[in-house]
């Protein structure tokens, strides 16, 4: 919802994903097994709750890490970047550009093109390097 601009639905969901998360839940069931704690960031950063976003994105992180949830890390590390770039304080932006860089590079590596050039964009609407990869 977030990304498709729908911020205040996705902000509104923010109590329902932290429910689940206090109930055990780890990995949403329905999207790609995605990390909860990372849809939690999506959301509270959906609602300006910037330190609850990071606090959600650094926990996302080290469950990836310690589930060994590779394909998992470089979009945690798009979506928090995200949150970084719109939070805007000292040190973010260069914070959020190291994380598009890492993520793009883990995207070249699982051979995901399209998403390497999405990290591109990101990259370059910060003013860091960006650059194109082919299909």
């Amino acid at each position: 919802m977030a990304v498709a601009g729908q911020r205040n639905e996705a902000a509104a969901l923010y109590p329902l994903v932290i429910e689940a998360i206090n109930r055990g839940t780890l990995l949403d069931g329905y999207l790609h097994g995605r990390q909860l704690h990372m849809l939690a960031g999506i959301a509270a950063g959906a609602g300006g709750r910037y330190e609850q976003a990071e606090r959600h994105f650094k926990t996302a992180l080290a469950e990836a890490e310690r589930i060994g949830q590779r394909m998992e890390r470089p979009d945690i590390l798009r979506f928090y970047a995200a949150m970084l770039a719109e939070r805007a304080g000292p040190g973010d932006t260069g914070q959020a550009q190291s994380m598009l860089a890492e993520a793009a590079a883990t995207f070249a590596a699982l051979g995901m093109p399209r998403h390497v050039d999405m990290v591109h964009r990101a990259l370059n609407s910060l003013g860091g390097p960006s650059g194109t990869v082919s299909d």
